[in-house]
């Protein structure tokens, strides 16, 4: 079993009692968010470019939370959990309230990345069907497809960072209203 220790190995032996080991269970089957590609100069350069605003935005308990939101995925094997952890943490960055919530988390999501025109049109049906997948996970039980799991961690993913190159939280509010405004 693969274990983590507080000490070196040999001397856990010398004090069984004290000795802290943690069991380390790995799973052989990682849930896939996205597919694999490699690091390229285009994403080491944006790196580059915002990773002092990512660290200052790390400081916000609300951006914080969106963040260990999804770095807990990699201790889910089931995509109905990850798309839950995927919308969990769409919602903390949007904070649509309480009311209405699928209509403003979703008119919300598709002003906050996408331009307005087609294709904000276009992907607004699509982010409603992605949520829609995630309450039947939530509520019913079901499995999304693996699609279905991607697309809801790309829209995670874009959200933040976007937030990240914005320096800033997204307001629901005007969003909502460049929603109506066509803006």
């Amino acid at each position: 079993m693969a274990v983590i220790a507080d000490r070196p190995f040999q001397d856990v032996p010398k004090n069984t009692e004290a000795a802290h080991l943690i069991p380390v269970e790995l799973h052989p089957l990682q849930l896939r968010t996205a597919n694999f590609r490699p690091l390229s100069l285009a994403d080491l350069d944006w790196l580059r470019d915002h990773i002092l605003a990512a660290s200052e935005l790390m400081k916000d308990p609300i951006f914080n939370r969106v963040m260990r939101t999804l770095d807990s995925v990699i201790n889910v094997t089931h995509a109905g959990s990850g798309i839950l952890i995927a919308w969990a943490a769409i919602e903390a960055l949007l904070r649509p309230g309480q009311k209405q919530i699928t209509d403003r988390v979703c008119k919300g999501l598709a002003t906050y990345l996408y331009a307005p025109g087609s294709e904000r049109d276009r992907a607004y049906p699509k982010i409603v069907a992605s949520y829609l997948a995630r309450g039947g996970a939530v509520h019913a039980g079901d499995t999304p497809e693996a699609e279905e799991l991607g697309f809801a961690f790309a829209l995670a993913r874009r959200a933040v960072c976007t937030a990240i190159e914005q320096r800033a939280l997204p307001d629901i509010d005007v969003l909502l209203v460049r929603w109506k405004a066509r803006q």
